[in-house]
């Protein structure tokens, strides 16, 4: 069977084609009745939105917004936190709530002890 060459126009046509089923699928599943207008929400979803008005982070390129506060106690090894004025997300190790403090882990793998303290002040769950 002979290859023929695709022009940067067939590719393009390809990948919209697509674009636009994977599209309608996801639409379709979720509740949505035109593709062309995901903003319009299906009527159970928009009564249970439960926007205040703030809607910082809700579009990309939005600030992120800090996370929530958590204690020491809650946490498990494996749970993610995040720095509130970094945004940078770490991994809880371990805990030894008796000396007060908690074993964070980078992703590049550098780990190090957090008091718990510091850890319910300046971190939330990710």
């Amino acid at each position: 069977m002979p290859v023929t060459q695709l022009s940067d126009e067939d590719v393009i046509a390809l990948v919209r084609k697509e674009f636009e089923r994977k599209l309608k699928d996801f639409c379709s599943a979720h509740g949505y009745d035109d593709p062309g207008n995901p903003e319009e929400k299906p009527e159970e979803e928009a009564e249970e939105d439960d926007n205040d008005g703030d809607n910082s982070g809700d579009r990309v390129g939005d600030k992120p917004q800090k996370p929530e506060n958590i204690e020491a106690e809650d946490l498990a090894p494996g749970i993610r936190v995040k720095h509130k004025d970094s945004q940078l997300v770490y991994t809880v190790i371990s805990l030894n709530l008796g000396s007060g403090q908690v074993e964070l882990e980078t992703p590049e793998g550098t780990r190090f002890a957090v008091p718990a303290e510091e850890l319910e002040k300046e971190y939330g769950l990710d």
